[in-house]
């Protein structure tokens, strides 16, 4: 894990090493105490509720077959354009699986984020991903995203574009204080509501948040 902390100082978005990492830190105990904080407030059936929506599979083909305006064909497609393996985590660090299984919490952090990335609108360029990461420090208060806060000047200047990961950022972050917390947002019970009804329950300007 921590052989891996400088090459991701230089390159924060390697995604494999960056898997491996915080593999190894949600397994810390103040990190997991970090994670359950984020839910202490819920009550017990709340987190029931959210823990077993969590652990539903995703069935990405049948999500792809909804009609287009729905939250979970955007979802899909985010997918299909990228070209991206929602697999990647398992395979990229195999024995990940055994920490998502033993903490539901950072099971549910994993398969947000690109739920996250659909609802907000944000898109997936560095200056963007960025900025989300503000807004998932104002607004889920999650570990992860307040370990990038922290090192969010060095990461900006890495990447160019300065003004607009400024101006991004300045504006998810300030959302983020206004959004009911995403992180207890059941994503799960909406795959077929339209996306534009999804963001208008969760308090999302329509068009989203673009960066």
């Amino acid at each position: 894990m921590i052989e891996n902390l400088p090459h991701l100082l230089r390159d924060p978005f390697d995604v494999e090493r960056g898997v491996v990492f915080f593999d190894g830190v949600v397994e810390t105990p103040p990190v997991r105490a970090w994670f359950a904080s984020m839910v202490s407030g819920l009550s017990a059936e709340r987190r029931a509720e959210l823990e077993a929506m969590t652990r539903e599979p995703v069935d990405l083909d049948a999500l792809g077959a909804l009609p287009e305006h729905t939250f979970g064909w955007h979802y899909a497609q985010r997918f299909a354009d990228m070209g991206f393996d929602p697999e990647f985590h398992l395979k990229a660090c195999p024995e990940s699986g055994r920490a998502l299984e033993r903490n539901w919490l950072y099971q549910r952090f994993a398969k947000l984020h690109d739920m996250h990335h659909v609802m907000l609108g944000v898109d997936i360029s560095p200056q963007a991903e960025l900025a989300l990461q503000v807004f998932l420090c104002t607004n889920t208060r999650d570990p992860v995203a307040s370990m990038f806060m922290f090192a969010l000047p060095v990461f900006a200047s890495r990447y160019g574009h300065l003004r607009r990961t400024a101006r991004g950022s300045l504006r998810l972050g300030k959302a983020g204080l206004q959004v009911a917390n995403l992180f207890h947002f059941p994503y799960e019970r909406h795959y077929e509501t339209p996306l534009t009804e999804v963001r208008r329950l969760a308090g999302v300007p329509l068009e989203g948040i673009p960066v």
